[in-house]
């Protein structure tokens, strides 16, 4: 849990969006609604609504401190009435529930604060966008090898490989935080090494290590994949540890990171479950992949640079978006690298069509379903592309169409695939579901809470 310093933050980020978001007249989109389709009023108050809740949940979790209740009380109008979304007035009730102080009000850490596994890992923050990439490579390269499918070893490797990429990224996040722990503590950001006692930190660090590394006793390809991890595990010293720590070496620690966290993972699930039957066009499909992974985390990295350039600031950590500042880094993300990302993620799906063809078909019904009933239907009607700013492009295309089709159906629509090759891989779809089903779920939940507008006033 962090401060109040998160909340400042937090307002910094609201009014610099809010500049960032104006259109050449000077009113902002929430305004300019009103204008270009009247009587679309209440969209305008759902989005004040969202915006209100979200920083008084913001507010609240992080330190009830008289500011965080001033929030609450300016947000509380907003919270009531039938175009609140149940969720949002659910996630309000549950945020509001009374909390023990934090660390910056009272001076230390409260007694009975003991920060749970997951939280200690940070799992909530890598889990659900990183491993079902890798997952999907997994199923694309049994597609590629399906004539020797076997359900049950598919099974066995699969639980093996997760076990293996929980000790590795929770090694990556824990290596991290050790190296963080003072410029954490100089904004009051939670950092897991530090709140876990010296036995503790022996303890979860030797499970971390063994996760990583005992799977490989049984998994296949283990040589390879094996080394793979090795190359992981060094870029995450290169990363993190001084005096080299490319974190602070501009776009070289923007690179690091996505090869860590995205593109080896990819390789070494190829690795593990590509079968001796791969053909030299195979091999082509994980040359398309790898680099749309390279661009997506290198962009992951950026935009979360950007977000938090003022924490990083505080904190004395000199990052890529310190130097190019707020604006250069979302300029450099939306002309130079997301034209590159689109073209590889099209590339990659189209020539994956023999093995899986879904993939493609998904992507256009995802980004029609995101540009069009979402954006045109639900939320918003689209600003025309010339007036829009650098940043609502990158939601646009990069969040909403590219990183939600990887994170929300790049695996399910490729064990799918799977499935049509070989029926029997539907015994993986629990599996799967039970370990990396949070983003469908939460999709879900997104639509069942969004208002429905099915017709556009003229």
């Amino acid at each position: 849990m962090a401060t109040i310093a998160d909340v400042l933050v937090a307002l910094d980020r609201a009014r610099g969006f809010v500049a960032a978001t104006q259109l050449p007249s000077g009113e902002v989109p929430i305004d300019f609604m009103h204008k270009v389709v009247p009587g679309r009023e209440q969209v305008s108050t759902w989005c004040t609504t969202c915006l209100a809740t979200m920083f008084a949940c913001h507010a609240w979790a992080e330190d009830p401190s008289p500011m965080a209740r001033t929030i609450i009380a300016r947000a509380r109008p907003f919270l009531g009435g039938e175009l609140t979304p149940p969720g949002v007035r659910n996630y309000f009730a549950e945020a509001a529930r009374p909390r023990h102080t934090t660390a910056l009000a009272c001076g230390s850490l409260p007694s009975p604060f003991v920060p749970g596994m997951r939280s200690a890992l940070r799992m909530n923050q890598w889990w659900s966008g990183k491993i079902p990439p890798a997952l999907a490579a997994a199923y694309l390269a049994a597609c590629v090898d399906a004539g020797s499918f076997d359900v049950t070893a598919m099974a066995r490797n699969l639980a093996l490989f997760l076990v293996s990429s929980l000790g590795i990224g929770g090694i990556g996040y824990l290596l991290t935080d050790a190296c963080d722990v003072e410029e954490d503590r100089r904004i009051g950001k939670q950092n897991g090494w530090s709140a876990l006692s010296p036995l503790a930190r022996l303890v979860v660090s030797t499970c971390l290590l063994a996760a990583a590394a005992l799977p490989w006793r049984w998994l296949p390809n283990a040589r390879l994949g094996a080394s793979l991890v090795v190359l992981e595990m060094l870029l995450f010293l290169l990363y993190a540890v001084p005096p080299i720590r490319l974190k602070e070496r501009g776009v070289a620690g923007i690179v690091t990171d996505a090869m860590y966290a995205h593109v080896l993972p990819v390789a070494v699930a190829w690795t593990v479950f590509a079968g001796r039957t791969a053909t030299r066009g195979d091999e082509v499909l994980i040359a398309l992949l790898l680099p749309w992974m390279l661009a997506m985390g290198m962009r992951h990295l950026a935009r979360h640079q950007h977000d938090d350039l003022d924490r990083d600031r505080m904190a004395g950590i000199r990052t890529f978006a310190a130097g190019r500042g707020r604006e250069g880094v979302m300029r450099w993300i939306v002309r130079r690298l997301l034209p590159v990302e689109m073209v590889a993620a099209l590339s990659a799906l189209a020539w994956a069509l023999p093995v899986a063809p879904l993939l493609l078909a998904g992507f256009v019904v995802h980004a029609v379903w995101e540009l069009y009933v979402v954006r045109e239907r639900w939320i918003a009607p689209l600003p025309p592309w010339r007036v829009m700013s650098d940043t609502e492009r990158h939601d646009l295309l990069a969040q909403r169409v590219l990183s939600g089709f990887v994170e929300r159906w790049l695996a399910p629509l490729a064990l799918l695939s799977l499935v049509v090759h070989d029926a029997r891989a539907l015994w993986l779809v629990p599996l799967h579901l039970l370990v990396a089903g949070a983003p469908l779920r939460t999709w879900w939940h997104l639509v069942q809470s969004l208002p429905r507008f099915t017709k556009i006033p003229a």
